[in-house]
């Protein structure tokens, strides 16, 4: 995925990444994810800290963006 493509998919709105995800992830067959050097995958915490999310990205491009 070229930066300019990257660029405009995270510049669309909530729903329209959401579609995005869904067509990428039928398509591609597999999400990503990032882990830490100790194979500890990356969780996101809410503010009151009684949720815990595990984020996800339809290829490696979007998630290397999103670890910088």
């Amino acid at each position: 995925m070229n930066h300019d493509a990257l660029t405009s998919v995270l510049e669309s709105d909530g729903e329209a990444r959401y579609d995005y995800f869904l067509s990428q992830v039928g398509e591609e067959r597999e999400i990503w994810i990032l882990v830490n050097a100790e194979n500890r995958f990356l969780k996101i915490v809410s503010e009151d800290g009684d949720v815990e999310y595990l984020p996800v990205w339809p290829s490696e491009a979007f998630a290397v963006e999103y670890g910088k």
